[in-house]
């Protein structure tokens, strides 16, 4: 995929541009922030669930496991989104 067509103008861009040259349209690539929103809070919910479990109740441990979950999932997030391109109009 190393050339797209902006959907607005249909401009001929290489993959990787920031702003289609035509229309000024912002080029977003990957996960959407609002995914990696939503993976923050799952990872602090998690770490806070695994502080209360008696057996961990070393606080070190509980943040380690969310950062461990935000690393992983991360990571899961740019596999899943590798082929997103999203074209926004100012």
């Amino acid at each position: 995929m190393n050339e797209m067509i902006c959907p607005h103008c249909d401009e001929t861009l290489r993959f990787g541009e920031n702003v289609c040259i035509g229309c000024k349209a912002e080029i977003e690539y990957g996960a959407p922030r609002m995914a990696y929103l939503a993976l923050v809070i799952v990872s602090i919910f998690l770490g806070v669930q695994v502080s209360r479990i008696p057996v961990f109740d070393f606080s070190l441990l509980a943040w380690f496991f969310g950062m461990t979950t935000f690393v992983v999932g991360s990571m899961c997030l740019e596999r899943f989104f590798i082929e997103r391109v999203i074209f926004k109009r100012p």
